[in-house]
């Protein structure tokens, strides 16, 4: 926990940096003062780029947050200093900002300027870089500038997606488990019949299919780019076949495009393909086609169901609960993740949401990069079937 008095100052610094034209939200402030709680407040490296990463979208605001900056870090051996005088300073030097900015801190010069380019014979700490990069991974995807938004995708691409195992019908040799009597017949024979070896044998090893379906309707709009970027990690590194779908106000398979090894390609051709992107949501109506059309050929040996929506729906609601509760029967596990679940005040209350949860086994976050590796790890961790009540929640 940061102190009370450092808490109202953030408050302040960002209505200064909305007076100098940042367009500086309520949401990267208490985002900022999250993260300072998790850095060494003294270290101006570190308060330094908790406060623009969270606090500055555009690389061409980094000249005016330096401005503000140096005047807030100055004042802050008097606790923080008046931030009267703050906005005075800014005003008087808002008209006429340098192209180049240079912050000192502890011996080490930081230069900044429109480009956000690094002189030759500069090279960044470790620990700024490590800061910079730990903030980004906390931060939610709807809050990144376009240069932030190309650093995740590459990292969502980086992520090692752990395989979920599960236990097939088929057998295979092993030093250990059941006898293979077949086996241990055919080794003996040389020595008369006589048991003298044995051969034992095991269950195969498979990783569990998974079925991917995603929403990119409207109100998914800015979360939409980085589950696409997922799903193409997903389907190239996943050891078993992934099936992927996205849907609005209709379902469409994107399978193959994300087959493509080249991300440029693979969502060009998944672009070509999609009509409907940020458009409605008719979730109801999406599954009951995918249940209709997909669920007989995708929905073998055990494949688990991953559906990624914030639940808004303009369906008929008891079209949804019908075509939820089937999917949910037809797959081994249900598995939600909402990009609105990351807010620590989200309650799941538009009917959507309300009409699913009987029927979701897992419900998870996906509104930035760490929940993502949370749930890469907890993939292989997650019960091979479902706990719930099958046949009681089943509608005809």
């Amino acid at each position: 926990m940061i102190p009370v008095y450092l808490t109202q100052n953030i408050l302040l610094f960002g209505e200064l940096l909305r007076n100098l034209g940042l367009n500086t939200n309520t949401k990267g402030i208490m985002t900022a003062i999250e993260g300072l709680s998790h850095i060494i407040i003294s270290n101006k490296i570190d308060f330094y780029h908790t406060l623009r990463s969270t606090l500055v979208n555009d690389v061409e605001h980094y000249p005016h947050f330096d401005i503000a900056f140096n005047t807030f870090w100055e004042n802050s051996s008097g606790n923080l200093g008046d931030v009267h005088q703050q906005q005075i300073y800014a005003n008087n030097h808002s008209p006429d900002l340098p192209t180049e900015t240079i912050i000192t801190v502890s011996g080490e010069e930081i230069h900044n300027n429109k480009s956000n380019s690094t002189s030759e014979n500069q090279t960044p700490s470790s620990t700024q870089s490590y800061s910079y990069q730990e903030m980004l991974r906390h931060k939610d995807f709807s809050g990144l500038s376009p240069n932030q938004k190309s650093e995740i995708e590459k990292m969502i691409s980086n992520i090692k997606w752990v395989t979920a195992k599960y236990r097939s019908r088929r057998w295979e040799s092993s030093n250990q488990g059941e006898p293979s009597w077949r086996h241990t017949l055919r080794k003996n024979m040389r020595h008369g019949g006589e048991i003298l070896l044995w051969s034992h044998r095991s269950s195969k090893l498979k990783s569990q299919p998974l079925v991917i379906i995603v929403d990119i309707s409207g109100s998914m709009e800015v979360y939409s780019t980085f589950f696409l970027h997922f799903m193409h990690s997903f389907t190239n590194m996943y050891a078993q076949a992934v099936e992927s779908f996205v849907f609005g106000t209709r379902l469409t398979r994107i399978t193959r495009p994300l087959r493509m090894k080249k991300i440029k390609f693979a969502l060009e051709a998944v672009s070509n393909c999609v009509e409907d992107w940020s458009g409605g949501t008719r979730i109801g109506e999406s599954i009951k086609i995918f249940n209709r059309n997909w669920a007989a050929r995708v929905l073998r040996r055990n494949a688990a169901v991953i559906l990624i929506s914030d639940g808004w729906d303009r369906g008929d609601a008891e079209l949804l609960q019908k075509e939820i509760a089937l999917l949910q029967r037809n797959c081994s596990r249900l598995i939600w993740l909402n990009p609105l679940l990351g807010s620590p005040n989200y309650q799941p209350l538009t009917r959507g949401m309300q009409t699913s949860m009987p029927y979701i086994d897992d419900f998870l976050p996906a509104h930035n990069l760490v929940s993502l590796e949370d749930f890469s790890s907890k993939l292989s961790k997650l019960p091979q079937t479902s706990q719930l009540n099958r046949s009681a929640q089943f509608v005809l």
